[in-house]
């Protein structure tokens, strides 16, 4: 039930964002949310997914990406 009230208010902060701030960075942000759940989640479980270095290259990439196109 905390999760899908955590869930929901997100979208709201989401669609709410878009007035602020342009819809693309908006999305962007979003669409980056399961680049930070990887790593945090191989800190927390000890790697049990099995997380490769292509994985980690792949998400720090990524991350590279997301914050030239939001710095420009």
């Amino acid at each position: 039930m905390i999760s899908g009230v955590i869930t929901i208010s997100a979208q709201i902060l989401v669609i709410a964002s878009m007035g602020y701030i342009p819809i693309s960075i908006a999305n962007l942000i979003t669409l980056s949310t399961p680049v930070i759940v990887t790593p945090v989640s191989f800190l927390l479980f000890k790697n049990k997914e099995g997380i490769t270095l292509k994985t980690i290259v792949g998400i720090v990439l990524v991350m590279v990406g997301i914050s030239l196109i939001v710095l420009n």
